[in-house]
């Protein structure tokens, strides 16, 4: 593909003038979108137009700075964002397959639904982000920052979490079967109903203190003994209970 160097500037004028097909285009490192005079006008033209999908696919945005940016369903497969900041975007239901976030800022971001599919999301920070429902099937996530994130339903089949921060986040029947989670945080995380069948949990931290793992599926999964004690007392614990009332 001929991939086309575009200023910020020519690349808002395209979005205002209707173009959708921005596939392989180029924009300067670094550049600040919200510094632009019209990016205010370019956020009221894609919430009145959100019929129009963008493809940024296979684009080189290194860096680039678009906070709170309307992008729902925007196409950007494969596209190189590392070091974008995207804080607070709204990218529900977007398709960013293969895409490189290393290093990118998508705290409080909304991306339920969203297509993430071996995408790299190494160190990244998603601090309550919204990935309900999202796919991270295969996704690189080692060292990211998911604190208080939601992913409840989210699909993370032999997703690397190596490292990450899942402190206070929500899981809630999602499914992370055959995931790395060696050596991730997992404080107060809420795992009820969650399906980590065949995952590796060597190494996690804070696993004791987690939120109704009782409930979650654990089968086959790889662990440390320590680990295994902790989730065999709490469903023992759960039981007798049971049989009390």
């Amino acid at each position: 593909m001929l991939l086309i160097q575009m200023n910020g500037k020519e690349f808002i004028a395209k979005i205002l003038g209707g173009e959708k097909d921005l596939k392989g285009i180029i924009l300067p490192a670094y550049y600040d979108l919200t510094d632009h005079e019209e990016y205010g006008t370019m956020q009221q033209y894609l919430k009145e137009h959100v019929d129009k999908r963008i493809d940024l696919s296979d684009s080189i945005m290194i860096g680039i700075v678009a906070t709170g940016i309307y992008l729902p369903r925007v196409i950007a497969r494969g596209t190189y964002l590392r070091g974008a900041n995207l804080g607070k975007a709204y990218l529900g239901g977007a398709y960013l397959g293969r895409a490189d976030l290393e290093e990118a800022n998508l705290g409080g971001a909304y991306l339920g639904r969203a297509d993430l599919e071996e995408a790299n999301l190494g160190g990244a920070y998603l601090g309550k982000a919204n990935l309900r429902g999202a796919n991270l099937g295969k996704a690189y996530l080692g060292r990211a920052d998911l604190e208080e994130a939601d992913l409840e339903e989210a699909y993370l089949g032999k997703a690397n979490l190596r490292g990450a921060n899942l402190r206070g986040a929500y899981l809630g029947k999602a499914y992370l079967g055959g995931a790395y989670l060696e050596e991730a945080y997992l404080g107060k995380a809420n795992l009820r109903g969650a399906n980590l069948r065949e995952a590796n949990l060597i190494g996690v931290k804070n696993f004791e203190t987690t939120i109704n793992f009782e409930d979650a599926t654990f089968n086959c999964a790889v662990m440390d003994p320590e680990t295994k004690e902790i989730i065999i007392a709490a469903r023992r614990a759960t039981e007798e209970t049971y049989v009390v009332e």
